[in-house]
């Protein structure tokens, strides 16, 4: 099997209010079909309106909350959080008791506290089953000292990978948010801090392709110069595409030429990530990184047409 060849050869509960406030609030800039290397940067600052406001937080208490989205029209190629910047937009009041219990979990009064969250997307037909999506981000981790004045975030940035943005580009989706804090409070959110790339006209790549590649293998290098003969074949419906390669999927955006992908397979446990690019000529090159369960990994370059 080609997969098998390029390897085996040796809380913060206002998350899931707000990201759905970008996309369905965010009015974009049209795409345009210039230069696809040079797109549309947008950095702003979103408010979020009434969606939270007096939020409450129950103590070492996990939710689960699911809601159902519609995307805006425009697609992306890149939709970043910025999480450490939205910080100074957020606050959380603590009840009179919440003092006592910050002890009690901590040890001491003045000790620093943390919250954490999970954040599952699903597609359309995922509604009920959301929150065990493979689709997941974190733990992120809110820091705060002992009043309850945020500190930092670690990520610091939520970056929607490619699978996530052939989701989300496509129109409706789900979400899921797993939230524990260690006390009761409420919290309050006036808008937070956002930067997408906006995502231009997608070229057609769509069908059967085949070539060649190689692979570099940290595990053999002896194979890096081997050329190999690949097929693939990509189904594309409009900035959202698919493509098996034997026993592994990959999905992403596609973007004027470029399609940005992610993917593998479970079952031979086995990720791969990249960028596939459809020159002037109708040919295409594909350039990407793989790693596999026993933490062997490599860089593949493939040359395709149709």
């Amino acid at each position: 099997m080609m997969i098998r060849e390029r390897y085996n050869k040796n809380k913060v509960y206002f998350l899931i209010f707000i990201l759905p406030s970008v996309l369905v609030g965010y009015t974009g800039c049209s795409s345009n079909n210039s230069d696809n290397a040079n797109p549309t940067v947008n950095k702003f600052d979103l408010p979020v309106n009434e969606s939270v406001k007096d939020v409450e937080l129950i103590a070492n208490q996990p939710t689960y909350i699911k809601h159902h989205y519609q995307a805006i029209p425009d697609s992306f190629q890149e939709l970043k959080i910025d999480l450490a910047k939205t910080l100074g937009s957020i606050s959380v009041q603590t009840s009179s008791q919440t003092g006592s219990k910050v002890q009690s979990i901590t040890g001491r009064a003045d000790d620093d506290i943390s919250a954490q969250v999970m954040m599952y997307l699903g597609s359309e037909d995922q509604g009920e089953t959301v929150c065990e999506s493979d689709i997941k981000y974190g733990p992120i981790t809110f820091e705060a000292d002992s009043t309850f004045k945020l500190l930092s975030v670690n990520p610091p940035f939520i970056d929607l990978t490619q699978k996530s943005l052939s989701i989300v580009n496509i129109g409706s989706f789900h979400l899921c948010v797993e939230v524990i804090s260690p006390v009761d409070a409420t919290l309050n959110a006036n808008s937070i801090s956002i930067e997408t790339q906006d995502c231009q006209e997608p070229d057609d790549i769509d069908g059967f392709w085949t070539g060649t590649y190689t692979c570099t293998n940290s595990c053999d290098p002896s194979s890096d110069d081997e050329v190999r003969n690949i097929s693939l074949t990509v189904a594309q419906s409009g900035t959202s595409a698919i493509y098996f390669d034997d026993e592994a999927k990959f999905s992403g955006t596609v973007c004027g030429n470029i399609f940005k992908f992610e993917g593998g397979s479970t079952d031979i446990g086995y990720t791969e990530s990249g960028v596939f690019t459809l020159n002037a000529d109708g040919t295409a090159t594909k350039t990407s990184s793989w790693i596999d369960s026993e933490q062997c990994r490599g860089d593949c370059k493939d040359s395709l047409h149709q």
